[in-house]
């Protein structure tokens, strides 16, 4: 809808002393007299297209009080309420859902992380598997309950997307994506004397990887006293020791024959990626 004011009048003009006076009380009359008498009456519809009914589907059109359950389970991002177990999960839409329509879209707080496996259950339409968006179960603490969880209905699950999760510790700092990978720094390791080729560093990740395929490498972190300090000629490869829970050590091996004393420490800065399920 084109709403058509009426016209204001002529702006006060410093230039024009003689009609100054006259021009700002004709623009207070506008403001305040005129223009509240001719809003009197006008709504949401007047400004936005409105439903026409409750069943009134069309694309663009702000949803009314009342919004038939159809049309509300086509709507692209409705915020529920959570209910049941950490992974037993039930949401309320509020709209009374007495089918779940493929693209349904919904977003909601959970109180607590899931420990294991998930189900969803909207409106009481019944519990449906919860996936990750690689189609997986839900490992544990994949929902959170420091930030919103959106899931998509894909005819048969719930396919549950998360936010990139960030994370530090004393081991350093951490990042989850919802696919499945996982990245692990430190910009403050210490490298000390191992043998007489070798500096070492153990290293506890700040998060855990779910396998032992985990990529790393050892950088300079451009300190005093970092890799490149080091006098020898040639620096050997960076290896990962993972032990049983998939925590890890790294070893940076120094293939030169000239001696590392025992006194040797060198900064460096590590980095790991994986899996984290």
């Amino acid at each position: 809808m084109t709403l058509s004011f009426p016209a204001a009048p002529t702006a006060p003009d410093l230039n024009s002393p003689d009609t100054y006076n006259a021009r700002v009380l004709a623009g207070f009359t506008w403001c305040f007299d005129t223009m509240p008498d001719y809003l009197t009456g006008l709504d949401a519809a007047d400004f936005f297209p409105v439903q026409s009914s409750p069943a009134d589907a069309t694309a663009g059109r702000v949803l009314e009080v009342g919004a038939s359950a159809t049309v509300l389970s086509a709507s692209p991002a409705l915020r529920v309420t959570k209910g049941g177990t950490a992974n037993a999960i039930t949401l309320t839409t509020g709209a009374s859902l007495g089918s779940l329509t493929t693209g349904l879209r919904l977003r909601f707080r959970a109180t607590s992380a899931n420990t294991a496996a998930t189900t969803i259950n909207v409106d009481g339409i019944g519990a449906a598997a919860a996936k990750t968006v690689t189609g997986a179960a839900l490992p544990s603490g994949y929902i959170r309950s420091d930030a919103d969880t959106d899931i998509l209905y894909d005819g048969t699950n719930w396919i549950a997307n998360r936010e990139d999760e960030y994370g530090s510790n004393a081991n350093g700092a951490y990042v989850r994506f919802a696919n499945g990978f996982q990245t692990c720094w430190n910009t403050a390791q210490t490298l000390t004397y191992s043998s007489t080729q070798q500096v070492r560093v153990t290293w506890t990740y700040p998060a855990k990887f779910i396998t032992s395929a985990v990529s790393g490498s050892v950088t300079a972190t451009g300190a005093t006293g970092d890799l490149t300090d080091l006098s020898r000629t040639k620096l050997g490869v960076v290896t990962i020791s993972p032990s049983a829970d998939y925590y890890g050590s790294f070893g940076l091996i120094i293939t030169d024959s000239s001696a590392v004393v025992t006194s040797e420490v060198r900064n460096a800065t590590t980095t790991a990626t994986g899996l984290w399920y």
